[in-house]
C-alpha cells in the first residue's frame, strides 16, 4: 500500500490520453503530446508499420453521450453565439498592435474548434445538425452540415479591416501566416474537419485558394508555404537517408569486424558475446568519431570571440543569429555595496584590525560566548569603556559623523546613508528569441 515509483500506462489505453485534460499545465500538455507521440511510433515500429505514419496531430477521443440529460451538450458550440466568440478569440489573439500572438488563446480556440468538428460528426448532435452520421451511417445522407459549419460559412462579422469576415475565411487565412506555423498541423486537420461539412463548403474552401491564387501577392503567399511544406518534407527525407546510412555503415563495420576475429569468440558463452558485440560497437563509434575529427581540422572556422549559442527554450529552434536572442537574466535593484565611513572612528578601527587576508578562519577569541548577567554586565561596563579610551587616545572622541548610528535606539548598526544603489543580476542560462519572449510576456498577461 506505501509502495511508491514509476508507473508505464499500457499501449491499449493510449487512445484514452487526453492532452487537454483540465489539470495539465501547458508546460505538461506540451510534454504530453511529445510522450504521446513517442509511445505511438514505439508501438508502430512493434507492429511492423511505417513510423511516418503518425500522424503531426491527434485529436482527443471524445466520449460520446448517448443517454441523459447532457445528449445535447455538445450544441453548446454549434450555436451563432459559439461561432462569434471563436472568431474574436482568434481575431484579437492574432492581429494585435505589436504583431505578437497570444499562444494560449490562440491553442484554445483552436482545440474548441476541433472539438465542435469532431463532436457534430456522430451521435445526437450530428443528427440534430444535419448530415452523415459517421458513428451509423445508415441513419444519414452526405448533405450540407449545419450547426458551426453553417455559421462559420454565414455568419460575417466586423474585423475593423474591410468587408466582414467569417470564420471559415479567418481560419484560411491563419493558415498561410509564417507566426502560426507551430499551429500547422491542428489547421490542417481542421481544413479536413470542415470539407466534411458538404459540397458547398468544399466548394467555397476551393474558390478562396483560386482567388488567392489569382492576386499576385496571394500567390506569393502560396508559393511560400508550398516551399516551407516541401523544405520540411526534404529535412525529413534526408534525415531518413541520414539514419539508413548510419545503420548500414554501422552493420558493415560490425560484420568486417567478425570477419577478421571472429574466429576468437566462437568459444565464448552468451554473456561474452554480448560484450564482444559492445565492444565492436564502441570500436566503430571511436573510428568514427577519430575520422570526424580528422576531416574537420581542415575546415575548423575559428571566430574572433565566442558567443553563446543553442537552441530557444520556447520555439525550440536554433539561436543562430538569424533573429535577435539573449539570455534570460533577472536584473533589479541593489544595495549590497556600501562604502566605509571613515569619519567614524569605531569603523576606521575595525578596518584597521582587518587580517591581511580573509580566507583564513576567524579566531574563535572573536566569538560572542553566552554569558550570566552579572558577567554580562560586567563585560558591557568594559566594553563601553574601551571605545570610549581608544578614541581619546587618537583624538577622535564625540566626532562620530551624523547620521552614522540612525535613530538612538542603543544598537549600533552600519550607517545607511553610506550603502551604495546599484543592480544585481541572476541568470538560469537558458536562451530565447526576442520574439519568443515577448509573446510569452503577453501570454502570462493574457491569462
Amino acid at each position: 500500500v506505501m509502495d511508491f515509483g514509476l508507473y508505464e500506462l499500457k499501449d491499449d489505453y493510449l487512445d484514452e490520453v487526453d492532452p487537454y485534460f483540465i489539470h495539465y499545465s501547458r508546460n505538461q500538455r506540451e510534454e504530453v503530446e511529445e510522450l504521446l507521440k513517442e509511445r505511438l511510433k514505439k508501438r508502430m515500429r512493434k507492429n511492423g508499420g511505417d513510423v511516418d505514419e503518425v500522424p503531426a496531430f491527434i485529436p482527443s477521443k471524445l466520449e460520446h453521450i448517448r443517454f441523459g440529460p447532457f445528449q445535447r451538450v455538445g450544441m453548446v458550440l454549434h450555436t451563432p453565439l459559439a461561432c462569434q466568440v471563436l472568431f474574436y478569440a482568434l481575431l484579437h489573439a492574432t492581429h494585435t498592435t505589436n504583431d505578437l500572438l497570444s499562444e494560449t488563446m490562440v491553442d484554445e480556440a483552436l482545440q474548441l474548434i476541433v472539438l465542435a468538428l469532431e463532436d457534430g460528426r456522430r451521435g445526437a448532435v450530428a443528427r440534430e445538425i444535419g448530415g452523415l452520421d459517421l458513428a451509423d451511417p445508415g441513419n444519414g445522407q452526405p448533405c450540407d452540415r449545419g450547426g458551426l459549419w453553417r455559421y462559420a460559412l454565414e455568419q460575417g462579422y466586423p474585423s475593423g479591416r474591410g468587408a466582414p469576415m467569417n470564420l471559415l475565411g479567418l481560419v484560411l487565412t491563419l493558415g498561410l501566416k509564417p507566426e502560426m506555423k507551430q499551429w500547422k498541423p491542428k489547421l490542417d486537420y481542421i481544413y479536413k474537419l470542415f470539407r466534411e461539412g458538404g459540397p458547398r463548403i468544399v466548394s467555397c474552401i476551393d474558390d478562396y485558394y483560386a482567388h488567392l491564387e489569382a492576386t499576385p501577392m496571394g500567390s506569393r503567399v502560396l508559393k511560400s508555404a508550398m516551399e516551407e511544406t516541401k523544405a520540411a518534407e526534404r529535412k525529413k527525407q534526408a534525415a531518413r537517408a541520414r539514419q539508413a546510412a548510419i545503420l548500414a555503415d554501422f552493420a558493415s563495420r560490425q560484420q568486417n569486424f567478425l570477419s577478421q576475429f571472429g574466429e576468437e569468440f566462437d568459444d565464448l558463452s552468451d554473456d561474452d558475446n554480448a560484450n564482444a558485440s559492445n565492444a565492436a560497437a564502441a570500436l566503430a563509434a571511436a573510428l568514427d568519431k577519430g575520422k570526424g575529427k580528422d576531416a574537420d581540422k581542415t575546415r575548423a572556422h575559428r571566430p574572433l570571440w565566442s558567443t553563446l549559442s543553442g537552441s530557444c527554450i520556447v520555439c525550440q529552434e536554433e539561436c543562430d543569429g538569424a533573429k535577435s536572442y539573449g539570455v534570460l537574466s533577472l536584473v533589479q535593484a541593489s544595495r549590497a555595496v556600501r562604502t566605509a565611513p571613515l569619519t567614524d572612528a569605531a569603523h576606521v578601527i575595525d578596518i584597521l584590525r582587518l587580517p591581511g587576508g580573509l580566507d583564513s578562519a576567524i579566531p574563535d577569541s572573536s566569538a560572542v560566548v553566552p554569558q550570566s548577567p552579572d558577567e554580562a554586565s560586567t563585560m558591557s561596563s568594559a566594553k563601553s569603556s574601551a571605545p570610549s579610551r581608544t578614541s581619546d587616545h587618537l583624538g577622535t572622541a564625540n566626532k562620530v559623523a551624523a547620521g552614522a548610528y540612525g535613530a538612538p535606539s542603543g544598537l549600533k548598526g552600519f550607517p545607511v546613508l553610506y550603502h551604495e544603489r546599484g543592480v544585481a543580476a541572476s541568470t538560469c542560462g537558458h536562451l530565447m528569441h526576442t520574439r519568443c519572449f515577448m509573446q510569452y510576456c503577453q501570454g502570462v498577461e493574457a491569462k
